[in-house]
C-alpha cells in the first residue's frame, strides 16, 4: 500500500517519541451491559504479526452503530484498555473510498517492517432503534438511552437518511512491539489522502502507549474536560503550545492570539469537539483545542484572547511567556514570576545570538538607547562596561551552535533586489550576510558617486554574479543595517537547504501596477557540486509570486513582520489569500 512508507517514516521519526509523550488519558467509559464472548481469530487463521492466541473482545469495544457513536463521544478516535487497542473512525458517503493500512515489528527498523492485521474489523451503518412499548420499562429505557446517544428526540418523527457510518478496528500487539496505523481516503475524483496516522508501542511488560499526537490531545468532550482540569486553558505538550477554550461561535465569539515578545508563534492545528449526533446542533459552547508551534526561537510573550467580533470590550485574555532554543525543539512555558534572564542576551529577544555583541557595542558608545542590563552584565560585577563586551565576544566565539554562531568572515546569504524600468533603469540591492547584517547599494549609472551608496554598473545574474554580490556587500560606502537574529537563523536554514528548493515552481498572480518596481528576494547557498547557487523565493509589486513551499512562505511572513525590508501588509495578505485557495 502507498501509505506503508508513511508508517515507516512516522515510526523512524518518532523513535518511540521519548518518555516525554503523555499516555492516552483514561476517561471512564459509559459501559454497555452486553459482553462479547465470541472468538475473533484462531491460532491456525492468525495473520502474520497478530497475537496468535484466541482473542475475546471486552464489552467496551463497539459492536453496532449506537455503541460506535457512544465510543466516539467518550474516547474520540482511540482507546487502550485490557491489552486491546481500539480505533473508531467516523465516515460519510461512499464506503469504497475508505481503507486503512497497518504495519509494525519488534524494532523501529524500516527494513523489518511487516504487515499487521487487526483481530477484529467491522463497519456499522445507521439503523433507527425500534421503539418498544412503554410497558416494557427496561426496553423503553434502553431505547431512550440510544436515542440520546444518537442526538435524537424520542417524541419527534424524524425522516433521517444519514450516510454516516463507523469503522471499528481492534488490535493486539506482543510485548516489545510497535504498530503504525494509517487511515486512507481515496475520493472518486481526487487524490489519495492520509486522514489519520497513529503509532502504538508495547514495552517489555506489555504496557501499551499511544505515541502519536492523540495520545494526549483531547478529541472528545470528557477528555477535553479532564485535560483542562489538569492543565488549564494554556499548556505545553512537547513542541506544542495548547490553547483550550469553550467557545460560543453562534454568539460571535472566537479565539485569537497576539504575540507581544520578540519571538513569534504559528498555528499548527485547530480541533473543535462536538458530541456526535445525526442532526445539526445549533447554539451552545463548543470545546476547542488549538495547537501552536514557535515560529521563531527565543522568548515569546503571547496574549490568548476570547473575543466577540462585534464588541472588542467583551474580551477575556491571559498572557503567558514561552521560550525555545535556536533549534525550536526545547519549548518551555515560564511561570508568571520566573526570570527571563539569558546570559549575554543584550537586546532582550530571549536568545544569546548574533546581534548581541553589536547591540552592547553600540550601547557603550551611545548609539542605542537601551540594553537588557541584567543579561548584559555577563561577568556579574554589578556594572555593564567594556569588560562585559570582551567576555561576550569570547562567549560568541566559543558558541558551538552553527545556527547562532557569530561568523568572523561572513558570506552573502540573501539579497533583496528591486528593478524598475518605468522612468529609466533603476536598481536597488540589499545584501544580507550570515550574521544578519545588511548592505544597501543603489544603481545610479553616470551619476554614481553623487550619493555614498551608489554604483555605476547594473547587477545581473551572469557568470560572475557571486563575485559581484560580494563586491557590493564589501563596498565601504554601503548603507548598513541588520535583521533580527531569528530571521537570520531562518535565512541560514534556507541557505543550508537550498538544494531542496531548486526544482520547486512559483505560484504567480498578476495584478500589480505595470510601471511599479519588481522586488525579488533571493537565497544564496551551495549546489550539490559545491558551487555557489541562488534561488528566487519571492517577487512582488509589479507581479506577485512566491515559491510553492511552506518553509519559504513562513520565512517571508516573518521577514514581512519585521517591517524593514519588504512591505508587511501586502505580502502577508497575499500569502494568506494564497493559502486559503
Amino acid at each position: 500500500m502507498k501509505f506503508i512508507s508513511k508508517i515507516i517514516s512516522l515510526a523512524a521519526a518518532t523513535a518511540v517519541m521519548s518518555a516525554a509523550a503523555t499516555p492516552a488519558m483514561n476517561v471512564s467509559a459509559v459501559q454497555s451491559e452486553k459482553i462479547h464472548t465470541e472468538s475473533i481469530v484462531s491460532e491456525e487463521e492468525a495473520p502474520a504479526g497478530t497475537v496468535s492466541e484466541t482473542a475475546v473482545l471486552p464489552s467496551w469495544v463497539p459492536s453496532d452503530f449506537v455503541e460506535a457513536m457512544e465510543f466516539d463521544s467518550v474516547y474520540g478516535r482511540t482507546h487502550i484498555e485490557d491489552g486491546f487497542i481500539c480505533l473508531v473512525r467516523k465516515m460519510q458517503g461512499d464506503e469504497a473510498e475508505y481503507s486503512s493500512a497497518c504495519a509494525g515489528n519488534c524494532s523501529l527498523s524500516a527494513d523489518s517492517l511487516t504487515k499487521h492485521e487487526p483481530v477484529s474489523s467491522s463497519i456499522y451503518h445507521f439503523t433507527m432503534p425500534e421503539k418498544p412499548d412503554r410497558s416494557d420499562e427496561e426496553a423503553y429505557s434502553e431505547y431512550l438511552r440510544q436515542m440520546d446517544i444518537l442526538g435524537l428526540n424520542s417524541s419527534v418523527d424524524y425522516d433521517l437518511k444519514p450516510d454516516i457510518f463507523y469503522g471499528v478496528e481492534v488490535y493486539q500487539i506482543p510485548d516489545n512491539y510497535y504498530i503504525g496505523v494509517n487511515w486512507i481516503r481515496t475520493p472518486e475524483n481526487g487524490p489519495e489522502e492520509l486522514t489519520g496516522d497513529f503509532l502504538f508501542t508495547s514495552d517489555e511488560n506489555g504496557v501499551i502507549t499511544e505515541e502519536d499526537i492523540y495520545g494526549w490531545l483531547p478529541d472528545s468532550v470528557p477528555e477535553f474536560r479532564a485535560y483542562t482540569e489538569k492543565y488549564g486553558d494554556v499548556s505545553v505538550q512537547g513542541k506544542y503550545i495548547v490553547f483550550c477554550k469553550d467557545i460560543a461561535y453562534s454568539a460571535g465569539y472566537d479565539l485569537s492570539v497576539n504575540c507581544l515578545g520578540a519571538a513569534d508563534i504559528s498555528r499548527y492545528l485547530k480541533n473543535t469537539i462536538t458530541q456526535p449526533s445525526l442532526i445539526e446542533n445549533d447554539g451552545g459552547s463548543i470545546p476547542t483545542v488549538i495547537l501552536y508551534t514557535m515560529a521563531t526561537p527565543g522568548l515569546a510573550k503571547v496574549e490568548f484572547c476570547c473575543t466577540r467580533f462585534f464588541d472588542n470590550n467583551l474580551k477575556e485574555s491571559t498572557v503567558k511567556r514561552f521560550r525555545t532554543d535556536s533549534s525550536g525543539k526545547n519549548l518551555t512555558m515560564l511561570a508568571d514570576d520566573e526570570s527571563t534572564k539569558v546570559k549575554g542576551d543584550c537586546n532582550g529577544d530571549g536568545v544569546f545570538c548574533l546581534s548581541d555583541v553589536v547591540t552592547l557595542q553600540k550601547w557603550l558608545i551611545g548609539k542605542v538607547a537601551d540594553v537588557d542590563i541584567l543579561n548584559a552584565d555577563v561577568n556579574e560585577d554589578g556594572a555593564v562596561n567594556s569588560f562585559d563586551l570582551v567576555r561576550i565576544r569570547k562567549m560568541m566565539l566559543d558558541n558551538t551552535d552553527p545556527l547562532t554562531q557569530f561568523i568572523g568572515e561572513p558570506k552573502p546569504i540573501m539579497a533583496l533586489i528591486s528593478n524598475n524600468n518605468a522612468w529609466g533603469r533603476t536598481q536597488d540591492i540589499t545584501v544580507f550576510d550570515e550574521n544578519g547584517n545588511s548592505y544597501n547599494m543603489i544603481y545610479a549609472g553616470l551619476r554614481a558617486g553623487d550619493a555614498p551608496n551608489t554604483y555605476s554598473e547594473l547587477f545581473n545574474f551572469t557568470d560572475s554574479w557571486y563575485e559581484d554580490i560580494v563586491k557590493l556587500m564589501n563596498d565601504r560606502n554601503a548603507v548598513k543595517d541588520s535583521m533580527t537574529d531569528v530571521n537570520t537563523i531562518r535565512a541560514r536554514v534556507l541557505s543550508e537547504n537550498i538544494t531542496k528548493y531548486m526544482d520547486l515552481e512559483f505560484s504567480k498572480r498578476m495584478g500589480g501596477m505595470h510601471d511599479a518596481p519588481i522586488i525579488s528576494l533571493y537565497i544564496f547557498g551551495k549546489d550539490k557540486d559545491g558551487s555557489n547557487t541562488y534561488k528566487k523565493i519571492l517577487s512582488y509589486c509589479g507581479e506577485e509570486a512566491w515559491l510553492e513551499c511552506d518553509d519559504t512562505k513562513a520565512f517571508i511572513r516573518c521577514l514581512a513582520a519585521e517591517g524593514k525590508f519588504i512591505y508587511p501588509e501586502e505580502i502577508i495578505a497575499l500569502l494568506n489569500d494564497d493559502d486559503r485557495k
